[in-house]
This record gives C-alpha cells, structure tokens and sequence, in this order.
C-alpha cells in the first residue's frame, strides 16, 4: 500500500516495551513497519523508546520505499540489547531517497548492547539524495555512530 501527503501536526508517541516486545517494539510517527510506499509525509511528533525509532517509519523492509519525507520531531531510544535509531528510519532494508531530518536523534547504550544511530537512518541499505540537519547524540559502546547522507 501507499501512505502519502500526510502530516503529524504534533505530539509525541512513546512505548513502554518489555519481554518479546523489547525486540520487536518499532515505532515511527508515521508507521511502526512498513512494506510499501509512504511518500511526501512530514512528522512533527516526538518518537520515543521504541527498538527501532525513527520520524517517518522504524522499520522500512527490503519492498519498502520512503521518499520525499521531512522530519522535525525528536527522536530517542533507551537502551535494549539492539536498537536503531534514525531521524528518517530506524532500520531499512529497502529505499530510502530524498528525506531531510532536522530534529535530534539520540541513542543510549550501556551493558554491552548495540545501538545504531544516524541522522537518516540507524541501520540502512540505500540511501539516495538524502540529508540531516539535526543533532546526533550516541551513548556508550556505539557501533554505527554516523549521520548517513546519500
């Protein structure tokens, strides 16, 4: 399916995630998962705590496309055994071509765990024509700490 030209005026979306939900628990301000296209959205929204958080989608997979989304909201994840943290996308696996991010991303780690943060995108396999503008904080023990351009 397609999601387009829609905008998150505001507000902020959080998790509480726990058990099998600490490593499944994606949040994004335009969808948590996404196998399709979403095209020509903006987020405004804080997204917090969420194992994949990021401002348009936390998880984009191998037939997702994201294109021509901005994001302004904040972005922020506690510290699980993996997470991924991007201003765009939390992990991708699919495309992600001409986004721009201007909000904070910020990703802790502690205890041995891994967290991939970028302005993009945490974790990505193609990005295109894409810029940040935003602040990217990491915490301790970072793999990937890289604001990815394409």
């Amino acid at each position: 399916g397609t999601i387009n030209n829609c905008i998150i005026q505001d507000g902020r979306v959080a998790a509480t995630l726990s058990g099998v939900d600490a490593q499944t628990g994606y949040l994004g301000g335009v969808s948590a998962i996404n196998n399709g296209t979403i095209k020509n959205c903006t987020n405004n929204a804080d997204i917090i705590n969420g194992v994949g958080s990021a401002g348009i989608v936390g998880k984009n997979e191998t037939s997702g496309i994201v294109e021509y989304c901005y994001n302004h909201g904040n972005i922020s994840s506690e510290d699980y055994s993996v997470n991924w943290v991007g201003g765009i996308c939390g992990t991708a696996k699919g495309i992600i071509r001409y986004c721009l991010n201007f909000g904070s991303v910020e990703g802790q780690t502690t205890d041995g765990g891994i967290t991939y943060v970028g302005g993009i995108c945490g974790e990505s396999n193609e990005i295109v024509g894409c810029g940040n503008m935003g602040y990217i904080v990491g915490g301790t023990n970072l793999k990937n700490l890289q604001s990815e351009v394409g």
